[in-house]
């Protein structure tokens, strides 16, 4: 036979907020998040990180709170965004801060390549190594520099692609 306890309000992480309405919950994660652009454009992006993931916790406290009214549904999904939009500005607030001492030119490299990047440099590397993907369409007559130029898509692809692990690396080793 086993009891139940009765558990205190649950408090949300460590933002300090123990409410039953949503609407404090993400007036607070507002007040995070503008401290939390002030804090990125000053640079210092250590607290901007910090009070990025406090407004996202605060976001998912809202959205738990909501119920099922008409009025819940539609502040759900404005506040499902805010919670997305302070997800993805603290990650950037991390990698800003893990890269701030790397030198200018890489720190630009591991801020700015995305995924998709990557993928175009491999697709393109695909379709100038073999010319028999596109029909001969590509490069009927001038195969060398044709697999050359496939060839330099694909290390093109690898190098950014260590820059893009090395960035992820970086930003999960702060978080």
């Amino acid at each position: 036979m086993s009891k139940v306890l009765d558990r205190k309000s649950k408090r949300y992480y460590k933002t300090g907020v123990s409410a039953d309405d949503s609407e404090v919950f993400r007036l607070t994660g507002d007040r995070y998040e503008r401290d939390a652009k002030a804090e990125f454009l000053s640079g210092n992006y250590r607290q901007s990180f910090s009070d990025h993931r406090n407004a996202a916790r605060c976001y998912k406290g809202a959205l738990d709170k909501l119920g099922s009214s008409s009025k819940d549904i539609a502040d759900r999904k404005n506040i499902e965004a805010m919670y997305l939009v302070a997800r993805t500005e603290g990650r950037k607030a991390a990698l800003y801060k893990a890269t701030e001492k790397t030198p200018l030119l890489f720190r630009g490299l591991m801020r700015k390549i995305k995924g998709r990047h990557i993928l175009s440099s491999f697709v393109l590397s695909l379709f100038f190594s073999f010319p028999n993907l596109t029909g001969n369409i590509v490069g009927v007559n001038a195969r060398g520099f044709i697999s050359f130029l496939g060839a330099i898509f694909f290390f093109t692809g690898i190098f950014i692609f260590y820059f893009y692990v090395l960035g992820k690396v970086l930003v999960n080793k702060l978080s």
